[in-house]
């Protein structure tokens, strides 16, 4: 079974989210993309889309400060989640103060981004993020796959 979408952006800047989307398009893939503006909303949206028995995104980019719900808190749910915390997380944010770095990778994000304030060098680094996690990385594919290697990781 195949994800409804491929990449969930959770990013209240709608210029970033244009951005995003341009370095999506770049990458040559037919890729679902959907767009929340804060992490409660990704939440809800997300415990729907799991509760219906629907496989979550394959990668969630995520802001740290949003409204509504921070970064933080849905980092903090996501890798909380049974059913999500396989989903790779890229924090992109334009903070780039360690406290922030730090705390993102403490709570689980797999890639810290900062966004860069010439446009195209922002679009190409995403283009290079979208062609690793969705081409390049091997997830597990199967639950007890996905277990094993939890266990594995835990463990070390």
């Amino acid at each position: 079974m195949e994800p409804l979408i491929d990449i969930l952006i959770v990013e209240d800047n709608p210029h970033d989210v244009l951005f995003i989307k341009q370095a999506i398009s770049e990458v040559g893939l037919p890729l679902h993309v959907k767009h929340i503006q804060n992490g409660a909303d990704a939440i809800d949206f997300l415990d729907g889309l799991t509760a219906g028995g629907d496989i979550p995104p394959r990668l969630i980019l995520s802001d740290i400060r949003m409204p509504k719900m921070d970064g933080y808190e849905f980092m903090q749910y996501i890798k909380g989640n049974d059913k999500l915390r396989d989903v790779p997380l890229v924090i992109v944010s334009t903070s780039e103060q360690d406290v922030d770095i730090e705390r993102s990778y403490r709570l689980g994000a797999n890639s810290y981004l900062i966004k860069p304030m010439d446009v195209t060098i922002f679009i190409d680094t995403l283009v290079r993020v979208f062609r690793y996690w969705l081409s390049v990385n091997q997830p597990p594919q199967e639950e007890h796959t996905r277990e094993a290697f939890m266990r594995f990781s835990t463990a070390a």
